[in-house]
């Protein structure tokens, strides 16, 4: 089961590879790996990003997603495909305002490592504080707002 999600995980990341069009592109879907980590880290299930200084995570799988979760705070920023399943995305944050670019790049991570198509997807953002766990990864959400990205 491991394996078969780090698979997708990896055809979504060789997808778009392929289609990105600058080194910022490339840049952004293969993050600077820091020091190693322990063997119980979350390595193999979430990816760290820094987007204009700002640490953002992505869950690379249901366990990922789950364990992203449990370990954001309150005040942190989640993001999400609207209305369908998705990797979830958290942006750490100290009730800090985030810039637009940074939010808009999580968003296109989102929909990077959810989706394989190209067109235009909503995505939903929120705090975490708003964000009820139901079963596993699976969530109810309120006091979003949404955005739209293109892939």
């Amino acid at each position: 089961e491991n394996l078969t999600e780090r698979l997708a995980y990896l055809q979504k990341q060789k997808h778009h590879a392929r289609a990105a069009e600058t080194v910022a592109d490339l840049e952004l879907l293969f993050p600077k790996k820091t020091a190693k980590k322990s063997k119980n880290s979350d390595e193999d299930r979430i990816e760290t990003f820094l987007i204009a200084g700002h640490k953002v995570l992505l869950g690379k799988n249901e366990k990922g997603n789950i364990a992203l979760l449990q370990q954001a705070k309150a005040s942190d920023l989640w993001v999400h495909l609207k209305d369908r399943p998705s990797a979830h995305v958290v942006i750490p944050r100290d009730k800090q305002q985030l810039p637009d670019e940074v939010l808009q790049k999580a968003a296109e991570l989102c929909a990077k490592f959810s989706l394989i198509q190209k067109g235009t997807f909503a995505v939903d953002y929120t705090e975490r504080r708003f964000v009820k766990i139901q079963e596993r990864a699976n969530v109810l959400y309120t006091h979003y707002q949404t955005l739209y990205v293109e892939l």
